[in-house]
């Protein structure tokens, strides 16, 4: 099977690849060995961290007419579903880097890969001893959860505001970061002063 990982830039590779092909789309004789997978943020999102009405449009034409279509992105399963709001996608979206792969629908986990143990602990404190404290990001078996402590700096309160902002109920805030290790961890994300310009959640 080919992946083809790809920055589309407006839908351009993927337009391009499509007129070599016969129309109307037709994903069992032109696309049954392919697989597109594309990043979210600099690649398929505008700089607004959204997509266009077009690009909704045009995606889910091509996805109804077979195209084997998904991300693969840094941003947890609650953030993509927010910035790819309208797109029906019908494969799994690989989140957090590869820490695991959810269904698009249901928000489940199919694969977790979380951070070994005790590497997890011990991330967290080389963390602390560099005088931060991260957002992490952890899966108990059954739900998300995004922890905090209570070290903010204006980065961090930023990422905070934001998320209470979507209503993200993963956020737990002014907790004892250890209690994050009881589950499998996730992610692990730092914010300085100019975290500003981040975008992935």
């Amino acid at each position: 099977i080919s992946i083809i990982f790809s920055q589309f830039h407006g839908l351009t590779t993927l337009a391009l690849y499509m007129e070599k092909h016969t129309l109307p789309f037709n994903a069992t004789k032109s696309l049954k060995n392919h697989l597109f997978i594309t990043d979210l943020d600099g690649t398929l999102l505008r700089e607004n961290a959204l997509l266009s009405t077009f690009a909704i449009e045009q995606l889910n034409l091509m996805i109804e007419q077979g195209l084997p279509f998904t991300a693969a992105t840094a941003r947890s399963i609650t953030s993509v579903k927010e910035v790819l709001k309208g797109l029906e996608l019908k494969l799994p979206v690989i989140c957090s880097n590869g820490a695991y792969i959810a269904d698009w629908n249901t928000g489940q986990h199919r694969f977790v890969n979380g951070l070994s143990k005790p590497y997890d602990r011990e991330l967290l404190q080389l963390v602390k001893d560099c005088g931060f404290e991260p957002f992490m990001g952890t899966y108990d078996g059954e739900t998300d959860h995004l922890f905090f402590g209570s070290n903010r700096n204006i980065g961090t309160q930023w990422y905070a505001d934001d998320r209470k902002r979507a209503e993200d109920r993963r956020l737990q805030v002014d907790v004892e970061l250890e209690i994050a290790l009881e589950h499998q961890i996730l992610s692990m994300n730092i914010y300085c002063e100019n975290a500003k310009s981040s975008k992935k959640k």
